[in-house]
């Protein structure tokens, strides 16, 4: 549970949503306030809220609180979804959280877990598409159910759209870099890869090594395969231009491709997003198996570098291994002898004292 939360008082004064709810009526400001401040939410405003919980909680009951919610959504400050029961309050990040941070806030891997820990809902596309780029998140969600419509029913182009492309390629005024230049057309590959009834097979070359040297190469084998690429958006540019720099191939493509295929996800709204996230998914995995299958260096013992395992530890003696060195010291201990150390020992001292000192070196061959 949160300890606290953050409601600026411009929200009723500035915002056209507070006022707008004001005008809604005390149901409305109420679960506003609730939303805002519930002892369910995140400081994403993107969380789970049954409905019981707000009733109970507000004492507004289930009439008086759904009320209320409907207002709040009619005045465009949250949203809620019935049947996965969570709720996205708009604006709730900027207060939270900030309107901006910078590369190096820490806040921004916290952001990203936070976005990653919340349940599955239809509004996780939408708070990345709106609080992205503010945050620099960098792992784009989509909710179950999002993929496989668009890639069954792939949009065809207008005939104005064609004729205006075959125009400009006439006229010799069209750049690969140009958006145009991704509009659908009848290339070689997309009529070698289109199977008799027109609808592009994604099971062709899934080991295809091809690379794309520029932008438009990626958004012409998107095109191909009936996906409307936003070519105008800066986000998929900079998505593109780094599968040329990493050396994106097209199987690796095709591979997404068929993976949302098998999964049978419903529409999808950013698809070079989502093939993006696969990729990078499929090669963090291989450098991982890659790095497990590699033998370990050579351990170090005693200063010098060695190829063998570490020495063995001796064993701990039992206890009645013990005992039987502890007889064998006793058998073979001479009383006789032990005397005859002592006395020369104590002839070693006065010797040492006659020559100038207990610390006087004792000449060689001296005796007692």
């Amino acid at each position: 549970m949160r300890k606290y939360a953050q409601i600026g008082p411009q929200f009723w004064s500035s915002s056209a949503t507070g006022r707008a709810i004001r005008k809604k009526g005390s149901e409305a400001v109420v679960v506003a306030l609730y939303l805002m401040s519930s002892p369910h939410s995140n400081m994403l405003g993107l969380y789970y809220q049954p409905m019981l919980y707000m009733a109970h909680e507000t004492g507004l009951g289930i009439e008086g609180a759904t009320k209320g919610l409907q207002r709040c959504i009619e005045a465009n400050f949250c949203s809620y979804d019935e049947a996965s029961e969570m709720v996205w309050v708009h604006e709730m990040a900027l207060y939270q959280i900030a309107e901006e941070l910078s590369p190096g806030d820490k806040r921004v891997t916290g952001v990203q877990k936070e976005y990653d820990a919340v349940p599955d809902c239809p509004y996780l596309v939408a708070f990345f598409e709106r609080y992205g780029g503010n945050f620099h998140m960098t792992r784009k969600r989509f909710p179950s159910g999002w993929i496989a419509s668009h890639l069954e029913a792939p949009s065809m182009p207008h005939a104005s759209q064609e004729q205006e492309q075959e125009h400009f390629q006439e006229q010799g005024t069209i750049d690969d870099d140009d958006p145009r230049a991704s509009a659908p057309a009848h290339t070689h590959e997309g009529a070698h890869e289109a199977g008799a009834g027109g609808t592009p097979s994604l099971d062709d070359d899934l080991d295809d090594p091809q690379t794309a040297e520029k932008p438009s190469q990626w958004l012409r084998f998107f095109a191909d395969r009936g996906h409307d690429v936003d070519s105008t958006c800066e986000r998929t540019r900079k998505t593109l231009a780094r599968w040329i720099a990493d050396k994106v191939t097209r199987g690796e493509v095709r591979q997404a491709l068929k993976r949302s295929k098998e999964k049978g996800a419903g529409p999808i709204g950013d698809i070079v997003a989502y093939v993006a996230s696969v990729v990078q998914d499929r090669r963090t995995a291989a450098a991982e198996a890659a790095n497990t299958s590699k033998p370990t260096a050579p351990r170090e013992y005693g200063g010098s570098r060695r190829d063998a395992a570490p020495p063995p530890v001796c064993p701990t003696p039992t206890a009645a291994e013990t005992k039987a060195a502890m007889d064998a010291d006793r058998a073979s201990f001479d009383p006789d002898a032990a005397a005859a150390r002592a006395q020369e020992a104590k002839a070693w001292k006065r010797k040492r004292v006659a020559l100038g000192g207990a610390g006087a070196a004792v000449p060689t061959g001296a005796s007692a």
